[in-house]
């Protein structure tokens, strides 16, 4: 992800009713750290983060709303199509690549590496690992699964909301009802998510479903829609009572379905996170949008793609803190090196063959 986009503006609209957006350096930050929980989550069992793929939920959300959001700015008539085919071309060149890189390491080991390779470049991995698969160090391929099946749902829902439907309806009118939509949708698989777990034991098959694990999506793509922003005394509370309550939940081991419950919580305080950090104000916001933050951001793609194959080779090997470390150091020169030379190159391929220019003039891709 390297560009995070927002209604600017008390409106949120110009003259014209064309969402205007900008960009929000303080997200890049955010998603560095939601990846770097994901890390130590994976690395360091119990004795740091043991809730830590809760930060899976920040990706989520802060994945709705910035590709709805981009939809959103997109002069011209909007096309399923193209949308899906941008957010393909964007996440796929990195996947590929570290799907390769952990070939030899699937193909020696103890793993079905056709079936894991499969799943993951055909975005059924989380289908895989509702059915019990091994998909060894590419588990986190599970959530582009997910991504990649919300794009496809949300992406005919912005076409009926924005395209189809009474002519002569204004776009303010579309708007509401794509707000309608999406919040609906949120609703739907978050009772869905949490009446699962309370009613049948089958955990982890709840936890890879696409259809419960699409709440925090819709939501950012609901947030995408809303145009209050808060006060600046309120967006510092707010900012630091998310990011402590993300963090308190992380704490506690994370292995029962009555835990799915968190997956809202999250996904709510990401939904304050992004409001809050949106204004710029406070000691929290200044951090998470400092040069190297905003560098340790874009990076976060590629660094939570190969972090488990990192720490697989190297944390296995060495399984203390000095084995950490190292893992810690060798997945953010891959990331580094895959952002620089995988990412980057087919975001400009994308911006040259399917440019999609926005009412404020800010960067096209969302992830």
């Amino acid at each position: 992800m390297t560009a995070s986009l927002l209604p600017s503006g008390s409106s949120g609209t110009d003259a014209a009713g064309q969402t205007g957006f900008r960009y929000i350096p303080e997200l890049d930050g955010l998603r560095y750290l939601a990846a770097l929980s994901i890390f130590f989550f994976h690395g360091a069992d119990d004795r740091i983060l043991p809730s830590g793929a809760l930060g899976v939920d920040v990706f989520l959300v802060l994945s709705g709303f910035l590709t709805v959001s981009v939809a959103l700015a997109a002069q011209g008539p909007f096309s399923p199509v193209i949308f899906v085919a941008r957010r393909f071309i964007r996440i796929y060149p990195a996947l590929l690549v570290v799907t390769i890189a952990c070939l030899p390491r699937h193909l020696y080991g103890d793993f079905d590496a056709v079936l894991i390779t499969a799943t993951v470049l055909t975005f059924t991995s989380n289908l895989a690992l509702m059915e019990g698969a091994n998909l060894g160090s590419l588990i986190p391929s599970w959530s582009l699964a997910v991504e990649m099946h919300f794009y496809l749902v949300i992406s005919l829902l912005l076409w009926l909301a924005l395209v189809r439907g009474r002519p002569g309806r204004s776009r303010s009118d579309r708007l509401s009802r794509l707000q309608k939509i999406a919040l609906a949708a949120f609703l739907l698989t978050t009772a869905l998510r949490i009446a699962s777990g309370l009613f049948r034991d089958a955990y982890f098959e709840d936890y890879f479903n696409s259809l419960f694990r699409m709440s925090g999506l819709f939501l950012g793509a609901w947030l995408a829609t809303i145009r209050w922003r808060p006060s600046p005394l309120l967006a510092n509370v707010s900012t630091a009572l998310a990011i402590a309550i993300i963090f308190s939940l992380m704490l506690p081991p994370y292995i029962s379905a009555a835990d799915l419950l968190e997956i809202t919580i999250v996904e709510l305080c990401s939904v304050a996170l992004i409001l809050s950090l949106a204004t710029g104000t406070g000691l929290i916001a200044a951090l998470l949008r400092h040069p190297v933050m905003r560098l340790l951001g874009s990076w976060s793609y590629s660094f939570y793609l190969c972090h488990l194959l990192v720490l697989h080779l190297i944390v296995n090997q060495i399984p203390t803190y000095t084995g950490l470390a190292l893992a810690f150091a060798v997945a953010h020169i891959f990331a580094a090196a895959c952002y620089r030379y995988v990412e980057r190159p087919a975001a400009d391929a994308l911006r040259r063959h399917l440019p999609q220019k926005t009412a404020s003039e800010a960067p096209a891709s969302a992830t």
